[in-house]
């Protein structure tokens, strides 16, 4: 009896031993699926972000090149201002003046009308607009962007869009009243003689001189500050590449 009993313990623990073994391989089953999981997961994320640095360099460096078309926009803006702030100083000193009226005044009457335009190049920007702006990591540099596409450009192309109006509603209009166009051989090729010379001294002549300095002065200065607005966020986006390399 004592024997048959001991023989039954023993085929109890063996296969106590079996389920044991079944559990403990069951479970180690379940961690190396759960490990295959997590790491398969961290590969794929690994992937996205290394996908995300790639587009996120891509748009940087379009921007920069963007940017570096609109510096060259942007100091040829100020260039064209300054030569009408200058063509505006001659005409009022000539009107305070008793000199005989030349072609070379007639040209600087004729820049009055003209209109410097600053045309910016957003490819880069709507780019990163499409994709997501918070594809910028650097919180810094997301603002700076976000800051000079929606607020400074729109700034000054309000400005701008205000002196085109009056130059179009009232330096043109003055000028078609008043004078008559010739061409010219040089710089910029058209001129303008008065019809009346007695309009050369006429005091509302001068307040259009005078306003259309005002203009140009005052859009010049905005285009200084966004001149420099440029070339800092410029600088920047190359700091971040040069860190991300």
């Amino acid at each position: 009896m004592l024997f048959l009993l001991r023989n039954i313990r023993r085929k109890l623990i063996s296969k106590d031993n079996k389920v044991i073994s079944y559990l403990l391989y069951a479970i180690g089953e379940i961690v190396l699926v759960v490990v295959g999981i997590l790491i398969a997961v961290q590969i794929d994320d690994w992937n996205e972000n290394r996908k995300k640095s790639r587009l996120e360099r891509k748009i940087l460096t379009e921007i920069k090149a963007d940017l570096q078309n609109d510096l060259y926009e942007i100091h040829d803006e100020m260039v064209g201002y300054d030569v009408i702030q200058k063509a505006d100083s001659a005409l009022q000193a000539f009107f305070y003046s008793d000199e005989t009226f030349t072609d070379s005044l007639g040209t600087f009457v004729y820049l009055m009308e003209l209109n410097p335009h600053f045309n910016p190049i957003k490819g880069g920007y709507q780019l990163l607009q499409s994709k997501g702006i918070d594809l910028i990591s650097n919180d810094s540099l997301r603002s700076s962007i976000n800051r000079y596409y929606e607020q400074s450009i729109p700034y000054y192309e309000k400005y701008g869009n205000e002196r085109l109006g009056v130059v179009l509603q009232e330096f043109i209009s003055f000028n078609y009243q008043n004078f008559y166009l010739v061409s010219v051989p040089y710089f910029p090729g058209k001129s303008r003689m008065p019809i009346d010379f007695k309009i050369l001294k006429d005091m509302k002549w001068l307040s259009m001189i005078q306003s259309s300095a005002r203009l140009a002065e005052v859009q010049s200065e905005i285009a200084s500050g966004l001149e420099e607005e440029i070339i800092e966020l410029k600088n920047h986006i190359s700091q971040e590449l040069k860190s991300q390399k």
